[in-house]
């Protein structure tokens, strides 16, 4: 088949990567002048199954993080908190599980088919800073042994042998530990599994965005109405711009038809799709500061984690990327400021020098914010949309590094018509309507 993927973010490269390897003939469209231009561009990336339960620890909100919202937001917000509190929220736990765990296993997959070059590192932590937020997180893996995560509970004493760069003077009661659990530089990975997306075929134009989605004759093809425009800006991992040798083109191909179109941005989704097949989504967006690692001549794993380390009561997340660290947080619901505010960055520094004294060298710290889409019951909307032709593949928010390659995998399987790995209906896009 011919297929249009909208967006080059972490979902739309593993889309393109999945469908191309399938052998379809893939087009990706981006709007930007390189790929993970937006929301992939540098949140934290972790992955760990079943990683909500540190969420709902200190939260008590079954797994959702409390992040602030401006009033617009509330009515969605309130939607949120009570789908925590159906009886289908164990199912949807579950699923972020599943996913999780899947994602885990295409991406080793992946690694070792194509021997990727990408920052990551094993181990994920979670710190209880307060004795009802670890009491509540021991009662928690109690209540989900049946789940099988693989996580465990450690004493304050074994989480600071894993991480002994953790601050001495540190309140802190025990944590959750997956040592499965992965940070990685979700970007370079985008970046290394492009290039294996071209060797397949695929291509990627850039500076163009889908403008409108017409069904063609008979119904059941699609075309794709393409408006050129030349992006002001082209980031790159440092910031200073990326080369997109051989899969750029700027010039106006006019309209193309394709045999299905999937969304792959919700950004798209939201302003291409009308009526009952647009789905409700919510805008929020998150804070990173990336900066070198300060490594001592004979202590060079005394400062900052070893691989990932969050802290729910802080809301923020620490990863290690090979000579680097990222810190991100100040999540919240609305619009997303044009530049990182500087009383949220100073918050992150604050933060990160109380959890990791010392970690890094702020001088030369490369600040970032983006935007994040969540859909109402935390879940990605992965499958058929209601018009003929076209797929959806959006709503990841902050579990990008944890879905979408699980995702990309499940929505080439529909296509396909291969059987899932697992049950599709609670991510299938019919849900929402």
């Amino acid at each position: 088949m011919r297929i249009a993927v909208t967006g080059a973010g972490l979902a739309g490269v593993t889309t393109a990567y999945e469908l191309a390897r399938d052998g379809h003939e893939v087009i990706v469209y981006e709007r930007h002048g390189s790929i993970a231009a937006e929301g992939s561009f540098a949140p934290a990336c972790v992955l760990a199954p079943g990683l909500w339960l540190a969420h709902a620890a200190v939260s008590g909100l079954g797994g959702l993080d409390r992040v602030p919202a401006k009033p617009s937001a509330w009515p969605w917000v309130w939607q949120r908190w009570r789908s925590a509190r159906q009886p289908a929220h164990g199912a949807r736990l579950a699923c972020l599980r599943d996913l999780a765990q899947l994602s885990l296993e295409r991406l080793q997959a992946i690694e070792a088919a194509h021997q990727l070059e990408h920052e990551h590192h094993a181990g994920v932590m979670a710190l209880m800073r307060a004795p009802g937020h670890a009491a509540r997180a021991r009662g928690l893996l109690a209540k989900h042994a049946s789940m099988n995560l693989p996580v465990r509970w450690l004493s304050a004493e074994e989480a600071r042998a894993i991480e002994p760069g953790l601050s001495p003077t540190l309140p802190l009661h025990g944590a959750l530990y997956w040592p499965t659990g992965q940070t990685a530089n979700g970007r370079q990975f985008a970046h290394a599994l492009k290039t294996e997306a071209l060797r397949l075929g695929a291509r990627f134009q850039f500076q163009q965005e889908v403008t409108r989605l017409t069904p063609a004759a008979g119904g059941a093809r699609h075309q794709v109405e393409l408006q050129a425009e030349r992006s002001s800006t082209d980031l790159g991992e440092s910031g200073l711009g990326v080369s997109s040798t051989g899969a750029t083109t700027i010039a106006d191909e006019g309209p193309q038809t394709f045999d299905a179109v999937v969304l792959c941005s919700a950004e798209a989704a939201s302003r291409l799709l009308a009526g009952p097949a647009r789905p409700r989504i919510a805008w929020g967006h998150v804070h990173s500061v990336t900066a070198p690692r300060h490594i001592a001549t004979e202590a060079s794993e005394t400062f900052g984690p070893r691989s990932a380390v969050l802290d729910p009561a802080a809301g923020i997340t620490v990863g290690r990327m090979g000579d680097r660290l990222r810190v991100a947080g100040g999540a919240a619901f609305g619009t997303a400021p044009t530049r990182p505010s500087e009383p949220v960055l100073a918050r992150l520094f604050a933060a990160l020098e109380e959890t990791f004294p010392g970690a890094t060298r702020t001088a030369r710290a490369q600040p970032w914010v983006g935007r994040q889409s969540q859909l109402v019951d935390g879940l990605p909307a992965v499958g058929r949309a209601q018009a003929a032709g076209l797929w959806l593949n959006i709503g990841h928010g902050p579990n990008a590094w944890a879905q979408t390659t699980a995702c990309a995998q499940l929505l080439a399987d529909q296509l396909a018509g291969r059987p899932a790995v697992f049950d599709c209906t609670t991510i299938d896009p019919a849900r929402l309507r």
